[in-house]
């Protein structure tokens, strides 16, 4: 099945840019692959976040990630809100959609001004807030006492009636399901879900082995070979059909080539897509 990126693009594509003068740049790409939904990660303190978004403009769908621990304002949670609040209103005026997902940041949480406490604020009726929505993150993977506690800190997100959800990278498809169930039965209805998504190649699994992501939990497996960590990440790809979840792309699409591996990854979804549970 053929799959015309700006036709019905319905996966994103985590997109890496350094600034306004690189946004600018990789809106060119982004137009001749078709690629309209994006995903912006928060990596470093001082980005010029919006001025980024206003360089991919028009036409293009842009979720952004807001790192609490790259935002957290002279270290006051009072500032930290207010330019949260006030960089909302900015997107929310811009004619494309866009949202935030909102994540504590990689490494040790702070104490102050993180994912949960952020959005208990934002749960406050007086802080006029613009029509923006406002995802979480949720890693399934994790077990033991760190397990308990992303389920724990999962409810008290979704008790700040959040837009959605984004799911961690993992390849264990088990507990992935398990999560998915869980989230099920904390939700009355149904909330729009998305699901990291690797397109491994040796440059990447070397990458992973030198320097692991934070939190991101993969198999011994997936680093054997590239024809191994494919198929784990078509197992979790057809894990996140039954379940309805959003392919995210969070591997570079630069090419015709690379995006074609992005197309038969999405033939695959929709043939499962059909067999939800």
């Amino acid at each position: 099945m053929a799959h015309p990126a700006s036709a019905y693009q319905t996966w994103r594509l985590e997109l890496f840019v350094k600034d306004k003068a690189d946004a600018a740049s990789k809106r060119q790409l982004l137009q001749s692959l078709g690629i309209k939904r994006i995903n912006i990660p928060n990596k470093q303190k001082g980005e010029d976040l919006v001025g980024i978004c206003n360089a991919l403009q028009p036409d293009v769908d842009v979720c952004l990630h807001w790192s609490c621990k790259q935002q957290h304002q002279h270290r006051s949670m009072d500032k930290s809100m207010k330019h949260m609040v006030h960089t909302m209103h900015i997107l929310s005026q811009q004619a494309s959609a866009h949202s935030l997902l909102l994540v504590s940041g990689g490494g040790k949480r702070l104490k102050q001004f993180e994912a949960c406490q952020v959005l208990d604020q934002l749960k406050d009726p007086n802080s006029e807030l613009p029509p923006l929505p406002i995802h979480c993150a949720f890693n399934p993977y994790l077990v033991g006492e760190a397990g308990v506690e992303e389920r724990q800190r999962l409810q008290r997100k979704l008790r700040a009636d959040v837009a959605g959800v984004y799911l961690q990278i993992g390849t264990d498809t088990a507990r992935l399901a398990e999560g998915l169930e869980f989230l099920r039965s904390c939700t009355k209805d149904a909330m729009q879900l998305h699901g990291s998504v690797l397109l491994p190649t040796r440059k990447l699994l070397a990458q992973f082995a030198f320097r692991p992501w934070s939190g991101v939990v993969l198999s011994k497996e997936f680093f054997t070979s590239v024809e191994a960590a494919n198929s784990l990440m078509a197992q979790v790809v057809r894990t996140y059909a039954q379940y309805g979840v959003i392919p995210v792309i969070e591997s570079p699409v630069s090419d015709s080539s690379e995006l074609r591996r992005v197309h038969d990854l999405l033939d695959l979804y929709d043939r499962h897509a059909q067999n939800k549970p």
